[in-house]
């Protein structure tokens, strides 16, 4: 997993640092500029693919392990001079433009469960050691309202991915359309898939997942990176979740 010493000079050296003004001292992700927001979840259930979510059309690596199902750069929505976003999301993309997504590549945690139900569960309670309990917006947040949640199916694309993550993917940008003025909304799955495509036409599951961080009051950009190598992360979610607990969401400001 990336140091945060080892994140900040890596923010420094692609010019990163300079929209990133670190709010909190155990912060890793700062980019949120205003406090009393009412939170959404929004939970990509089945283990969504970040690669063809989030494309990296310029590495090599992603083109020679999915001969089908990469995506063609000229297709993608593009995002900055690396990564372009699947076609299906525009509304995404046009809150992207308007400076209000954050995007977080790699994120996760160390020993990434393949259990949909475990993975789950670790994702919910911000706690990969827990079996139970709480859920971290219960026990971070002191909420007088209980964020909204809201689970979108279809994203375990082990065989027939181009057709069903795309149809996925529709129904999520659907809902960001949807999103209230002044809301902050977390976007996540928990897992994302592998790299190499299978031979049923699909993905199976791996460890380098996103998020999505939408909201008004938040400073967007790209964050992070993908990692290939198993159990490797560049942004721990509970770094995420450090960063919403500091808006103090749903609390009387």
């Amino acid at each position: 997993m990336m140091k945060r010493r080892e994140f900040l000079k890596l923010c420094l050296a692609s010019g990163l640092g300079r929209s990133l003004p670190f709010v909190g001292s155990g912060s890793a992700v700062g980019h949120i500029v205003n406090k009393g927001n009412q939170l959404s979840l929004i939970h990509l259930e089945g283990g969504n693919d970040a690669f063809n979510t989030v494309v990296p059309f310029t590495l090599d690596t992603y083109y020679k392990e999915r001969p089908a199902l990469a995506l063609k750069p000229e297709s993608l929505l593009q995002l900055n001079e690396e990564y372009g976003l699947n076609p299906a999301l525009k509304n995404l993309h046009l809150r992207f433009k308007q400076g209000q997504v954050a995007i977080y590549l790699g994120i996760g945690y160390e020993n990434v469960s393949y259990s949909h139900v475990r993975a789950s569960q670790i994702w919910r309670t911000g706690d990969p050691l827990s079996l139970e309990g709480e859920s971290w917006s219960q026990k971070r947040l002191n909420l007088k309202l209980k964020p909204t949640i809201l689970s979108i199916r279809d994203f375990d694309t082990h065989f027939d991915q181009e057709i069903k993550h795309k149809e996925a993917l529709l129904k999520l940008d659907e809902k960001i359309g949807e999103l209230s003025k002044g809301s902050i909304c977390l976007v996540y799955s928990e897992m994302g898939r592998s790299l190499k495509e299978n031979d049923e036409g699909g993905t199976d599951h791996g460890h380098s997942n996103l998020a999505f961080l939408i909201g008004e009051k938040v400073r967007g950009g790209i964050y992070g990176a993908y990692k290939v190598a198993e159990n490797e992360i560049a942004i721990n979610f509970t770094d995420v979740f450090s960063e919403i607990d500091s808006l103090g969401i749903g609390r009387t400001v």
